[in-house]
């Protein structure tokens, strides 16, 4: 089956170096000429001009589309319209991927067992990083084929005509991956986890992650009332308490099923157990601003929202050490 190979400049929008995304675009290269990939296409969000002089100094068969002023799923929802390939694959600019990545991550889709997969991704190696990756993509864990009730689009394959039958739900959040996820679980076509199909996600400023991560806690409940989550908005901002609880207790039950896969030792999975509540401390910050203000917080709390962003995140930073 053709495979459309896609990445984007929606990460270097947000800080991401040029060096990592000339990194993402010579793998796709080189996967384009060993003949697994028929096409590499660049959704371009930055509207910055000089992607554009790269791709035509260094990466002259890279297409890339106009995605200016879209957002991260907007940018993605667009390539796979205008993708040529009966698989639509992506890798973000920020990710670099192992060893046969692209050929594992389709293998459910090419032999019929699946219309979408998520690979597994993780951040660099290192004790810190490793609890991030829990915090951050725990959902893939353990590593295993299975059922996913959530993936990472920066590591994900769908047969294209499913994609489009099943579109990304547009809402208020940077990522909707958890809700596009539960649709293929409702449509009992659920997707599935590829689990050697493996890259490693740069690391991302911890403060800025955090604290969109704590919006996007309450954000998916506003979008889809099917979630069990959801329940508990109607408790208003006494629902917090609720939604960090939750969320330590997955990091807990993740990281004991799961260290092993982290290359972590039982005894730095038992040191990293009292993280999570510290940690979570920053995401319980946007999960209250989100809960006390509604959607017009994403501009505070998601630096990719708006260009004030990082200043409210400095600003609740400095809360925080008070």
């Amino acid at each position: 089956m053709n495979v459309s190979l896609v990445t984007e400049t929606f990460n270097f929008l947000e800080g991401s170096s040029v060096e990592e995304l000339r990194t993402a675009l010579r793998t796709a290269i080189a996967l384009c000429d060993s003949g697994e990939v028929t096409e590499v296409i660049l959704a371009d969000a930055s509207g910055d001009p000089a992607i554009a002089r790269l791709l035509a100094a260094e990466f002259p068969s890279v297409r890339r589309l106009d995605a200016t002023g879209q957002g991260y799923d907007q940018a993605k929802m667009l390539a796979a319209t205008e993708a040529k390939g009966e698989i639509v694959a992506y890798l973000d600019g920020d990710c670099m991927p192992q060893a046969g990545w692209l050929e594992k991550l389709t293998e459910p889709l090419r032999h019929g067992r699946a219309s979408a997969s998520g690979g597994f991704t993780v951040y660099p190696r290192g004790f810190f990083s490793s609890i991030l990756s829990v915090m951050d993509f725990g959902f893939l864990l353990p590593r295993s084929s299975r059922a996913l009730g959530c993936y990472a689009f920066n590591n994900a394959a769908f047969l294209r005509q499913a994609l489009l039958q099943v579109p990304i739900p547009e809402c208020e959040l940077r990522c909707a991956c958890y809700l596009h996820s539960q649709k293929f679980t409702r449509l009992c076509t659920p997707m599935v986890l590829a689990p050697d199909a493996r890259v490693r996600h740069e690391l991302p400023p911890t403060l800025r992650e955090r604290l969109r991560r704590g919006y996007d806690t309450v954000a998916v409940c506003w979008a889809d009332g099917e979630l069990r989550e959801s329940k508990w908005l109607k408790w208003g901002i006494l629902a917090a308490p609720r939604f960090y609880a939750d969320a330590i207790k997955l990091d807990w039950r993740r990281l004991r099923t799961g260290y092993q896969d982290l290359d972590l030792a039982q005894w730095q999975m038992c040191l990293g157990l009292p993280l999570f509540p510290i940690l979570r401390l920053i995401d319980l910050i946007g999960i209250t601003g989100a809960l006390l203000f509604g959607p017009k917080s994403r501009k505070w709390l998601d630096w990719s929202s708006s260009r004030y962003g990082k200043l409210m995140a400095i600003a609740c930073w400095l809360v925080i050490m008070a």
